[in-house]
């Protein structure tokens, strides 16, 4: 059986679902309860609330989650992930931090180590020769 997720009925059904039922409902729908929760509690608060408009955001909110793992504003302005930053990026904001180039060799190092073990984690970071 196809995930409801991907197929175009299964969307359509989980976006009816949180506009016209509850909002929370397509986190629930996947099986993320807590979330599913907040958003349903939140949701019927803002509706009494703020109206018909901050539970149709609400469960936006909770529809965006459900097929992109991001939360609506993250969704919507393309935030990245403070890891993607570039080298060049990088080290532009320490040197205007003021660092010294051992500074921010140390600091690239210590980066270039934690997505080692995040993309090995069965293998620990080789040895670094000192200069």
């Amino acid at each position: 059986m196809p995930d409801t997720k991907t197929t175009p009925i299964g969307r359509g059904l989980r976006v009816a679902a949180d506009m016209l039922l509850l909002p929370g409902s397509s986190l629930l729908l996947d099986g993320k309860v807590k979330p599913g929760l907040l958003h349903v509690g939140v949701g019927v608060a803002a509706g009494f609330a703020l109206g018909i408009p901050a539970a149709l955001l609400v469960a936006a909110n909770s529809i965006s989650l459900s097929f992109t793992g991001k939360n609506l504003a993250s969704a919507l302005i393309g935030a990245q992930d403070p890891r993607d930053v570039t080298l060049t990026a990088k080290i532009r904001q320490d040197v205007d931090k003021g660092l010294s180039l051992e500074e921010i060799q140390e600091t690239v190092r210590e980066d270039v180590e934690d997505v080692y073990a995040e993309v090995v984690p069965s293998h620990p970071p080789p040895p670094i020769a000192a200069q």
